[in-house]
């Protein structure tokens, strides 16, 4: 894709007669002319046949500024120029002069806007994601005031907003609320502002459809936590942390999908897993017992016998 970039960047090179500079951002090209506007009808070809060939394109324009004296000012002001280009311009192409002056848009989301966000999360349509997000950075380009830095300000914002809704709705099933913006990749707002956005609210509207598919995912997990960890203590407390949600609520939740209390499943895996190890190892009793979590072989022996019927010795020879 940069061979194919570079490609369209020599050929608006060569159309203006100067030659082009790599730059960390991209390339540089100084053109004598009067007034900057006579460069975009270049730029937004070039950019057009790039972005049909599948190479997106940004195109920018500094100040005008005479002589070889006024060189660094056009290249500050283009740099400028190009750090606000998902905000401005139009055909891929924004000038300077369309951003300078510039004193921010507003940095926060309103209410009705943070109602839209939790509706448009709680759908969680790709589509209507990114349509939305088209929507709203369009809705900034029009207003003409956004600067990178409120901008940036403002889809922070909007993922906060998205956030607490998302906090909100944990609560209300009991479960704990899991910082998610600590999970977001944000660093690309400002840079690629709309990849940026809808990736991460879609990241939300996967937390919030696991929320809502009720305990199901959580129990499960629980199960497969407990099954992997039977020689441990296994608290309640422990693997309610582990699936991040309230004791109380798990422990309700779990009957209700599980069918068993929390102790009654946990003590019925310990003694299929312990069936599993009198069959097909050789340990002794006292070390199956540790592994399946219980230190007291005696107590071991009692809960194997009125789970199995038999005591494990005479469920070990029973199955020779």
């Amino acid at each position: 894709a940069r061979g194919l970039a570079e490609e369209a960047v020599q050929q608006l090179a060569g159309l203006l007669g100067v030659p082009a500079a790599a730059h960390e951002r991209g390339w540089l090209l100084a053109a004598a002319v009067r007034d900057g506007q006579e460069l975009v009808p270049q730029m937004r070809s070039i950019v057009r046949k790039a972005a049909a060939a599948g190479v997106p394109l940004h195109a920018a324009g500094g100040e005008v500024q005479p002589g070889w004296d006024g060189m660094e000012a056009a290249r500050r002001t283009a740099l400028h120029a190009y750090s606000s280009r998902y905000l401005a311009g139009s055909g891929g192409v924004v000038l300077n002069a369309e951003v300078s002056g510039r004193e921010g848009m507003r940095t926060v989301c309103s209410p009705e806007e943070e109602r839209e966000i939790a509706r448009m999360l709680q759908a969680g349509r790709a589509e209507a994601v990114e349509q939305w997000t088209d929507r709203l950075l369009e809705s900034i380009r029009s207003e003409g005031k956004a600067t990178p830095a409120s901008a940036t300000a403002y889809f922070h914002s909007v993922l906060i907003a998205g956030c607490r809704w998302l906090d909100r709705s944990a609560e209300s099933v009991g479960a704990e609320p899991a910082a998610p913006l600590e999970g977001l990749e944000i660093s690309g707002l400002e840079e690629q502002p709309r990849e940026t956005l809808i990736t991460c609210l879609l990241t939300l509207a996967s937390r919030y459809r696991e929320l809502a598919s009720g305990g199901h995912g959580a129990v499960r997990r629980a199960c497969e936590y407990i099954r992997e960890h039977l020689s441990s203590s296994l608290s309640l407390q422990q693997v309610a942390r582990h699936v991040h949600m309230n004791p109380t609520y798990f422990s309700e939740l779990f009957k209700r999908e599980a069918g068993l209390t929390y102790l009654e499943f946990v003590t019925a895996a310990r003694m299929e897993r312990a069936r599993d190890l009198l069959l097909h190892t050789p340990a002794k009793v006292a070390r199956i017992a540790a592994e399946v979590g219980y230190e007291d072989a005696k107590h071991f022996n009692k809960l194997f016998k009125t789970h199995s019927g038999c005591t494990p010795t005479e469920f070990r020879q029973a199955g020779r």
